[in-house]
């Protein structure tokens, strides 16, 4: 078995405008993401140099530029966007992005609705 590294981001909430729906158009509606990124595959951080590891702050920042960019129709659009930003970053090998959607069937007894996308960078 290899070493993995792998940084998250956990309930990072955000407004965002999202949806297909006259009502979801009208506002931002609160999202919260969930991101993990592998980057380095089997790299020891010996060396205590902030060069040799994937900065938090650009990863953070990369979802919430992709999250205000835009109106989404679709929150898949969206997961799929932030992915494909973060596969850019040098070190990063492959993430996944999950992003709820808390206020999605707020008349119904559920804590949100969520979409998962596992992503890896082509070779």
């Amino acid at each position: 078995m290899r070493d993995e590294n792998i940084i998250h981001v956990t309930d990072y909430a955000l407004d965002v405008r999202v949806g297909i729906y006259s009502h979801e158009q009208e506002a931002p509606q609160p999202l919260v993401f969930n991101a993990s990124v592998w980057f380095a595959p089997g790299r020891k951080f010996n060396d205590d140099d902030f060069k040799s590891t994937l900065n938090y702050e650009n990863l953070v920042e990369t979802i919430r530029t992709i999250a205000h960019e835009r109106h989404y129709q679709l929150v898949e659009t969206l997961a799929e966007n932030i992915a494909a930003r973060i596969l850019d970053f040098p070190l990063a090998s492959h993430c996944e992005i999950n992003i709820q959607k808390p206020d999605a069937f707020a008349h119904l007894p559920l804590k949100h609705i969520s979409i998962t996308l596992i992503r890896h960078k082509s070779v």
